[in-house]
């Protein structure tokens, strides 16, 4: 045995297997990467070639090509050493372990599995009935060159025809169950019946190209359901697989980038029609699990989903869960009711010139959510506002943030202040109460820009003792409605005695839920971030957020009157043209 091992040691070096499922980057003597056994964002996964072993120190998992092959993929040993003793073309036999090395429950489930591929291969090939699939495939757009390589088949509408093909070949009953090719008619499972009848046959395989399961659609109309799969088993876990993955990872890789479809058909034409790094969800929804087979060698995805209302909100909760693992987001547009096998159809170049100018998920989504409601009223601002709000808070770059906001406030009509604001609220009327504050902390106050105005009001209620013994007023007019009905609150509330912490609990009854969030928000954030500040540190701070607040107003009251004088010249209005001219002319001169 240990001859063996060397030997295949010898022939698969330890970089060259973990980069099949990783990007490695050399970092001095060694390679480091995204674990590829855990979902983490920095880089942990260390591969050492002159020692021939891998480590994560995130997870504390890896070893040598047997132990990361193991883990990766799921297997037991033996099943690896198979799988590797076949890739280098070491033979078993001749080092007489063929029959000692006994094989695994999985490993004879995929035995299987695959010999029920080939028969439906042959039925899909070989048949009269299969030659009116193979008819329905053509017309679909396939090629038979892409029928073969994914193995697609017909299973036979019979009850038997499947197990009794199977029991032929040797296997058990139980096996045939189990693998969840056949139901028992009886607890005993004495008697069985074919689950696949009368289906298109789509053999979904693992990472090594191994088939684990099917997915079968129907091909009369009403049958149903239209598409079947085979049950959890040991081998088949809907959500953790990818349709297409053995094929596509090596392109992925290649491009850095993964578009992901969600059915079976999708996923065949676009591959067929040069997208070469696609792979499909399985028609499920998109799960952490299959974006953790992606993630240590894609960092742009991009979601191919259908364009019906099921297929955008499939995508918005997509986007969610890949915006959480730090992937750039991309959503391909395919012209209304179309999907993506169907536009295949109008060739290549079509499709791969659509992919290649697939914005960014969110840019898609503020212009759907434009059209969807217009801009005008006030009404469709804050509709816009409600529905686009949550899922810019998301976006982790403050930077990418900033310039939507900026956007947003002049597609709208509104100044950055406002859109900044109701944002915020339509957050965090979600998260009301003083016991989830910690809660509105940690889901908004790290990914939402509080602005000034806020950091001003939460130093004041963190440090009401140190502006009231040194006299500092806060301005009413540079306050937002809610920031002022706080700020008199707790003027009003307010004796040299209280503590903190008393005066805090006090008011909180009298607050709005609104503002109760809103107070959260801002203590909790300035706590954090002032909290190790001298007296006086503080009020230097002060000191610039007055400032700074001042000069925003005056900067967005200066937007404001430049797009009325555009207005008035527009309308030639020269009596108004003059009128907001001294304006503009007053405000320069306070400068």
């Amino acid at each position: 045995m240990s001859q063996v091992i060397s030997d295949i040691k010898s022939k698969v070096s330890i970089e060259e297997l973990v980069s099949q499922y990783v990007v490695l980057k050399q970092v001095g003597r060694t390679l480091k990467g995204l674990c590829p056994f855990h979902a983490e964002k920095t880089p942990s996964f260390i591969v050492s070639p002159d020692k021939g072993i891998c480590w994560c120190f995130g997870c504390n998992k890896g070893g040598d090509i047997f132990n990361f092959l193991m883990e990766v993929e799921n297997l037991e040993f033996n099943e690896v050493l198979k799988v590797l003793a076949e890739r280098v073309g070491v033979d078993l036999e001749n080092h007489k372990l063929a029959d000692r090395l006994k094989k695994s429950d999985k490993m004879l489930m995929v035995e299987v599995n695959e010999a029920v591929t080939s028969f439906y291969e042959e039925k899909l090939w070989q048949t009269k009935k299969g030659d009116q699939v193979m008819e329905y495939l053509l017309t679909r757009g396939l090629t038979e060159q892409t029928i073969k390589m994914f193995k697609l088949g017909y299973a036979p509408d019979s009850f038997s025809e499947t197990n009794n093909f199977l029991l032929k070949k040797n296997f058990s009953k139980s096996k045939i169950i189990q693998v969840g090719l056949a139901l028992s008619k009886d607890i005993s499972g004495s008697s069985i019946y074919d689950r696949f009848r009368g289906r298109l046959m789509f053999p979904v395989m693992d990472g090594l190209g191994k088939v684990v399961g099917f997915g079968g659609r129907a091909l009369i109309q009403d049958q149903e359901p239209k598409y079947l799969n085979t049950p959890e088993t040991k081998l088949y876990q809907k959500g953790n697989l990818l349709y297409g993955f053995q094929l596509a990872k090596n392109n992925i890789k290649k491009r850095n980038e993964v578009l992901i479809v969600e059915g079976y058909m999708d996923m065949l034409a676009a591959f067929q029609n040069g997208l070469d790094n696609v792979v499909a969800c399985n028609g499920t929804a998109l799960t952490q699990k299959q974006l953790s087979l992606l993630k240590p060698i894609a960092q742009t995805l991009v979601l191919g989903f259908d364009r019906d209302n099921a297929g955008r909100e499939a995508s918005k909760r997509a986007f969610e869960l890949a915006l959480e693992m730090n992937f750039d987001i991309k959503v391909l547009i395919l012209p209304e009711g179309k999907d993506i096998a169907e536009f295949c159809q109008k060739g290549s170049i079509k499709i791969q010139k659509i992919y290649a100018q697939s914005p960014l998920f969110i840019e898609a989504l503020y212009q759907e959510v434009i059209n969807k409601y217009g801009h005008q009223s006030i009404s469709e601002k804050r509709k816009i506002l409600s529905e686009f709000g949550p899922y810019l808070l998301k976006i982790k770059s403050s930077i990418e943030r900033d310039e939507y906001i900026k956007r947003i406030a002049l597609d709208l009509d509104l100044m950055e202040v406002q859109v900044y604001d109701e944002i915020k609220l339509n957050s965090m009327s979600k998260n009301s109460g003083y016991v989830q504050a910690n809660a509105i902390i940690e889901d908004v106050g790290n990914i939402v820009k509080l602005g000034p105005q806020e950091i001003l009001i939460g130093l004041y209620l963190e440090n009401t003792k140190l502006f009231f013994n040194n006299k500092i007023n806060i301005s009413q007019d540079i306050l937002s409605e809610n920031l002022k009905t706080i700020y008199n609150t707790y003027q009003e509330q307010y004796t040299p005695k209280d503590k903190k912490e008393v005066l805090f609990k006090r008011i909180w009854d009298g607050l709005t839920n609104e503002n109760q969030s809103l107070i959260s928000l801002v203590t909790l954030y300035v706590g954090e971030k002032y909290g190790d500040f001298s007296n006086e540190s503080l009020l230097d701070e002060v000191d610039k957020l007055v400032e700074r607040i001042r000069y925003d107003n005056i900067t967005n009251l200066k937007r404001r009157l430049h797009r009325e004088l555009q207005h008035a010249e527009k309308e030639n209005d020269s009596q108004l043209i003059e009128k907001v001219l001294q304006k503009i002319k007053k405000l320069s001169f306070n400068d």
